[in-house]
């Protein structure tokens, strides 16, 4: 999908359909919001179980990790593209704003 976003985020604006994803990157390309992983902070978690097992640990005496939060980015120009109206409520929860 992520391939064919371009022409999706197209067809959306001219039909007015808000446009959601789990892919927080493409929020910048033209979709309205995406509710999902960060994945520099997924990294990094591993990168410091990595760290661990070089240092000499176990790997299966670490325990398996889980995600500590999922990040909202909404596009306040793919709003209004897409016809909807964000709340001030949703804005405030929002952890980035795109104000293109």
């Amino acid at each position: 999908v992520l391939s064919s976003l371009e022409g999706i985020v197209k067809i959306c604006n001219e039909k007015k359909v808000p446009l959601f994803t789990s892919d927080l990157e493409s929020v910048s390309k033209g979709a309205l919001a995406a509710y999902g992983l960060n994945f520099f902070t997924i990294g990094y978690s591993a990168g410091k179980r990595a760290a661990r097992i070089l240092k000499g640990e176990n790997p299966g005496h670490i325990p398996w990790g889980h995600v500590e939060k999922l990040n909202l980015v909404v596009n306040e120009k793919a709003a209004r593209e897409q016809g909807m109206i964000l709340s001030p409520e949703l804005l405030k929860r929002s952890d980035k704003i795109i104000a293109q």
